[in-house]
C-alpha cells in the first residue's frame, strides 16, 4: 500500500501518474496509491484534479475517486452536463454513495440533493449518452433513491444495544438519530442483532468515532486511523514513535493503548467476530458500561476489548 506523509508527496505521485504511457495509466488510476493521493488533495482540489484528467477508457474508478471526495449534488450535476466521459463517472458515484463500502445497503444522498433531482439528472444522461452501462446504472440509482422518497421502516433496537450506541457515538443524541434514520432508509433492513450492530460500527466509521482496519495494513496506516478518531481529540500523544515499531499490528495496538490510557481514555476493539478490528477510544470509566451492554445482549462475537 502507498502511503503518503504529506500533500507534496501525493502530488509528485499524481506527477509521476501523468507520465505514465496511457496503458499504464488505465492500471495505476486502480490502485490504493492513486486513492490515498486524492484524499490528501482534499476534496475540493481532488475534484478539480480528476475533473481535469479523466480519460477514456472511463472506468468504474474514477466514479468511486470522485465519490471519495464527497462530492456536492451541484458538483455531481455539473459533471453530468460537462460531456460523456465526466457524465459517466458523476453517476458512477451515485452508485458508490448508495452503497460505498458493504452490502448493507444504507444510502447516503449527496449534501444538496434530493430523490426528485437525482432522477431529473438520470433522465438527462439517458438521453443525451444512451448506453447499456448508462441503463443498468440507472436502474441502481432509482432503486437507492425512487422518485417521491424511500418509505422509512422502523428497526427493532435492543434497548442495551441503543444505549450502547449512545456510548460508541461520543454520547451525541443527534447522531444516534442520524443511525437509526440511515438503517430505516436502507435498500435491506438489518433485522439480525448483528446485523444491526455491524450498522452501528460502520455509521460510527462514516462519522470517525470508529475505524475498522484490517491487520494487514501497514503500521502507519494504523497508526493514522487511530489519530484521526474523534476520542483522540487533545490527546497528548507523540504518534510518530509508533510508525517506527518493529513489531506486529497486535503488538503496535497494545503499546498504543498504553499510551493513551495514560490520558484516562482507552484504544478499544469493538469485536463482530471478524478477522477485522473496529477501533475506537472512549473515556476510561465508559469502559464498563459499555461492556456490560454488550454483555447483555447474549452475542459472544459482540464485544468490546481494552488494548493495552
Amino acid at each position: 500500500m502507498k502511503c503518503f506523509t504529506n500533500v507534496e508527496e501525493a502530488k509528485r505521485f499524481l506527477d509521476d501518474y501523468l507520465r505514465e504511457p496511457p496503458s499504464k495509466r488505465q492500471y495505476s488510476v486502480g490502485t490504493m496509491g492513486m486513492s490515498k493521493a486524492i484524499e490528501w488533495l482534499g476534496p475540493e482540489a481532488g475534484i478539480a484534479w480528476l475533473e481535469s484528467h479523466i480519460e477514456s477508457p472511463c472506468a468504474r474508478v474514477w466514479g468511486s475517486l470522485l465519490g471519495m471526495c464527497n462530492p456536492s449534488w451541484q458538483a455531481l450535476d455539473r459533471w453530468i452536463h460537462l460531456g460523456k466521459l465526466h457524465c459517466l463517472a458523476a453517476i458512477d458515484a451515485l452508485i458508490w454513495y448508495s452503497d460505498p463500502y458493504d452490502s448493507s445497503g444504507y444510502v447516503t444522498t449527496p449534501e444538496g440533493a434530493d430523490a426528485n433531482l437525482i432522477n431529473d439528472a438520470l433522465d438527462y444522461a439517458l438521453a443525451t449518452h444512451l448506453n447499456p452501462r448508462l441503463e443498468n446504472a440507472a436502474k441502481e440509482i432509482r432503486q437507492a433513491w425512487p422518485r417521491g422518497g424511500r418509505k422509512r421502516k422502523p428497526v427493532a433496537i435492543p434497548p442495551a444495544l441503543l444505549e450502547a450506541a449512545e456510548i460508541v457515538l461520543g454520547s451525541n443524541p443527534d447522531m444516534v438519530l442520524q443511525w437509526r434514520g440511515r438503517m430505516e432508509n436502507a435498500k435491506r433492513l438489518p433485522r439480525k442483532l448483528s446485523a444491526i450492530w455491524d450498522s452501528l460500527l460502520d455509521f460510527g466509521q462514516r462519522s470517525d468515532f470508529v475505524w475498522i482496519i484490517d491487520h494487514r495494513e501497514e503500521l502507519t496506516e494504523v497508526v493514522a486511523a487511530v489519530r484521526s478518531l474523534k476520542g483522540a481529540t487533545g490527546l497528548e500523544v507523540n504518534w510518530d514513535q509508533f510508525a517506527k515499531l518493529a513489531c506486529d499490528t497486535e503488538s503496535a495496538l497494545n503499546a498504543i493503548g498504553d499510551e493513551i490510557s495514560k490520558n484516562g481514555r482507552n484504544l478499544v476493539c469493538l469485536d463482530r467476530g471478524g478477522d477485522d478490528s473496529p477501533l475506537a477510544i472512549f473515556p476510561a470509566e465508559s469502559i464498563p458500561r459499555l461492556a456490560g451492554l454488550l454483555a447483555s445482549l447474549g452475542d459472544s462475537d459482540i464485544r468490546v476489548i481494552t488494548l493495552s
